[in-house]
């Protein structure tokens, strides 16, 4: 499972619905592996282990609808360092990889980090291992998980590490980070099939509003091609830069969004490389009513994509199956070359 967001604080909706989803597709409670991609409520939902009214997202499903998990994956953004973690505060982590003003979610930090006063995540964690293709080892044959980016390592702006920026860094000659630069870049294969999510990453340079920078391009070369990609930044026009789709050239991009929308140039960089657009959310309605995507595409709902062992297709359909459309699994694809980068 990779995140689980919420809309709003102590908003517990997606939750209970990917919980639902869950016991329809596994029949149980238990999951391999968790991996947060980075940390902001709508990758997370919000954390309150002391106020249970408070919770939704990640720890709702654990606390309170008893779902448990053999292993989870984190980026390096630090760890909680006291005896008891009724403590949590910005003050008492030991921050590693953050933002200009920290992570929002303290608490999460604190719930998945903790070395001490262990929880029912701290305890399974693991920091994402660079270029690691066994970190995650799926259970289905033919099927590997390979972990291509985390916390911006080794990528540089203005001859300065993304890497390593602590509290006060900008006071120190560093620069200033968005949450959203480090997350978790990860490449899903399965025979021949190859699927692209990176959370939240970015693809400009802006330091003015959000402070995002350009972690796409350093990344994309070692993402290679691949026939699925879940649009990065749930479309927003900070990612899914030029030299990405070029060398990513998806079959089918599946956008999961909210109020955020590719503009017209997205749209456009897409559909060139010969990308058809899928969509989960209302933001949808921009592009319909701007005539820049199928309108039969926007779902406002789940979109499920299903990989037959062995084909050479795999389908992109509703919830219930409906609206059912096969795509060619691309056949010698330009392979990506993960490294690790120096810092």
């Amino acid at each position: 499972m990779i995140d689980l967001g919420e809309t709003l604080e102590g908003s517990k909706v997606n939750a209970n619905y990917v919980a639902e989803r869950l016991i329809e597709i596994l029949g149980k409670k238990e999951i391999d592996v968790l991996v947060i991609t980075h940390y902001h409520i709508d990758h997370t939902g919000y954390t309150s282990h002391n106020e249970p009214d408070k919770m939704g997202g990640i720890v709702y499903l654990i606390e309170e609808l008893g779902f448990t998990f053999k292993k989870f994956i984190d980026r390096d953004c630090g760890e909680y360092v006291e005896d008891d973690i009724t403590n949590c505060k910005w003050g008492t982590i030991d921050w590693h990889n953050i933002d200009e003003e920290g992570p929002i979610h303290t608490r999460l930090v604190c719930y998945g980090s903790s070395l001490k006063d262990k929880t029912k995540l701290s305890s399974i964690r693991e920091i994402a291992k660079l270029c690691s293709s066994d970190q995650i080892d799926p259970p289905d044959e033919g099927a590997n998980v390979q972990i291509i980016m985390r916390d911006a390592y080794g990528v540089k702006y203005n001859d300065k590490n993304l890497f390593g920026n602590r509290i006060g860094s900008d006071k120190d000659g560093g620069i200033n980070v968005n949450e959203n630069d480090y997350s978790i870049c990860l490449k899903i294969t399965y025979g021949d099939f190859a699927y692209s999510t990176c959370g939240d990453l970015s693809g400009i340079n802006q330091d003015k509003e959000y402070d995002y920078h350009d972690i796409e391009t350093v990344t994309a070369p070692m993402m290679g091609e691949v026939d699925l990609y879940h649009a990065n930044h749930h479309g927003i026009d900070s990612s899914t830069n030029q030299l990405w789709v070029n060398t990513l050239k998806p079959r089918v991009t599946i956008v999961s969004c909210g109020t955020c929308a590719f503009d017209k140039e997205e749209v456009e960089r897409l559909v060139n490389v010969g990308s058809v657009i899928y969509g989960t959310g209302n933001c949808l309605n921009y592009w319909a009513e701007n005539k820049l995507l199928d309108e039969e595409r926007i779902f406002y709902d789940d979109v499920v994509v299903t990989v037959p062992k062995g084909s050479d297709t795999f389908y992109v359909s509703r919830k219930d199956g409906s609206d059912k459309e096969s795509y060619f699994i691309k056949k010698n694809k330009t392979p990506g070359e993960c490294k690790i980068l120096p810092l």
